[in-house]
């Protein structure tokens, strides 16, 4: 049995890396609008953390779509936890629902999962997978498409074509170690 947790915001709670997050008001209801989605891949006994009001709503999906799970009560289960995505805030919410410690992530391997989830590890990633050369190559169709339209689509500008704006760091950052190792972007 697997007692899923629907948590769009995860990737906000995983960024702050604090266990009681406040998600801002649009990703709580993103939260709250799509909390019967796990329905969808719920097995015949899974359990799905949503709103109780809920309750009704998760009886006419399953009965017409012919869906499986029930909402979780808030009674303690023996489940497997089933995040949208881990955070210290999803084990909290896991931890409130009455869910094993045992079954939870340790708060070190949340901390990898933090690390591994930055943007530098995407850089550090493709950098590795060797992806310079596709990537050079969308550069490259990016400045043509630019030049043909008169703007820059990797400067940030209230005015098109005006040449003003704030160049993507991470941009800047790839141009610097492709030049200093010999690749031109």
């Amino acid at each position: 049995m697997k007692l899923h947790l629907f948590n769009p915001e995860n990737d906000l709670a995983l960024g702050l890396g604090c266990r009681n997050y406040t998600p801002p008001p649009h990703a709580a209801a993103i939260h709250r609008a799509g909390a019967l989605l796990p329905l969808w891949w719920a097995g015949e006994d899974d359990l799905v953390i949503a709103p109780e009001g809920l309750a009704a709503d998760a009886g006419q999906l399953k009965e017409r779509f012919g869906l499986h799970g029930n909402i979780f009560t808030g009674q303690p289960v023996k489940a497997t936890p089933a995040p949208w995505g881990w955070s210290a805030d999803a084990k909290r919410q896991f931890t409130v629902a009455g869910v094993r410690p045992e079954t939870l992530p340790s708060d070190e391997m949340i901390g990898r999962l933090r690390l591994l989830s930055h943007r530098r590890m995407t850089i550090e990633i493709i950098e590795g997978l060797g992806e310079t050369v596709r990537f050079r190559q969308r550069l490259q169709i990016q400045r043509l498409w630019s030049r043909q339209r008169g703007f820059r689509p990797d400067v940030s500008s209230s005015r098109r074509g005006q040449g003003a704006g704030v160049v993507c760091s991470a941009h800047v950052r790839l141009t610097k170690r492709r030049s200093t190792s010999g690749l031109q972007v």
